[in-house]
């Protein structure tokens, strides 16, 4: 499971867990509620941070440090 501290993409301040279960992998806020199912952690990242194209693909530029976080 990985945690991603203050990253929630609607509420903002919410704590973003990634996790797997029989059905598939999904984010999910622990604050609101907030869950969307993605293909693994890298898609996750780009969700959260905001850094993705209309195909999906990350974006090349740099940006500034994202979210804090927690490997367990």
């Amino acid at each position: 499971m990985t945690i991603w501290f203050k990253a929630c993409p609607r509420c903002k301040q919410g704590l973003i867990v990634f996790t797997k279960d029989i059905y598939d992998e999904h984010i999910q806020c622990l604050q609101c509620g907030y869950m969307k199912d993605v293909n693994d952690e890298s898609e996750a990242l780009s969700i959260i941070t905001g850094a993705s194209h209309s195909d999906g693909t990350l974006s090349e530029a740099t940006h500034p440090p994202g979210p804090t976080r927690m490997v367990g």
